[in-house]
């Protein structure tokens, strides 16, 4: 309804074209021209653009980004909130897997979008906290030096289980 409103358009248009909230969303998301901006530049500088482009998309959406969505959705309808995050990663996991090396890139770039969500959780959603009262520029700035490290730090194979060692009480 608010949608209608601010198009200056019926409930009921709205619910010609798109069956459901889901549906809205998906056709809302600009997940593909953010990412595709975001990679429009030197590698080095990727996680500050990304770190920019996620805090500028999130003051800007007036609290009705598709991450703020998701989570809003994850406690109501598990099932529309797993489908708008297949959709987020489907077009966010093929651009990070170009520039990440490794055999974990796939997990590394869903560690990106879970690393935003928390983040738009903590700041966007509960808005509590020193996340939340950070200046938009530290806060960039924050969220790029994490990013810098999931981005382009390849997580080390785990040394192998010495036999038994699975069976032990951690307790001795």
């Amino acid at each position: 309804r608010d949608i209608a409103k601010r198009a200056g358009v019926t409930h009921g248009l709205v619910i010609r074209h798109f069956s459901s909230k889901e549906m809205l969303f998906l056709a809302a998301s600009q997940a593909a021209e953010i990412i595709a901006e975001d990679f429009s530049g030197d590698l080095e500088g990727l996680p500050d653009r990304i770190a920019r482009s996620w805090v500028r998309q999130m003051e800007g959406s007036a609290g009705s980004d598709p991450l703020i969505a998701l989570i809003r959705s994850a406690g109501s309808d598990d099932g529309s909130a797993r489908r708008m995050l297949a959709r987020l990663r489907d077009q966010s996991v093929l651009a990070y897997r170009i520039v990440m090396p490794g055999p974990d890139a796939e997990k590394r770039a869903d560690m990106v979008g879970a690393h935003l969500i928390g983040m738009t959780f903590s700041r966007y959603v509960l808005g509590d906290g020193p996340i939340a009262q950070m200046p938009n520029d530290e806060l960039a700035r924050f969220v790029a030096h994490t990013l810098r490290a999931i981005l382009f730090t390849p997580l080390e194979p785990a040394a192998p289980e010495a036999p038994g060692s699975a069976e032990r009480d951690p307790a001795g």
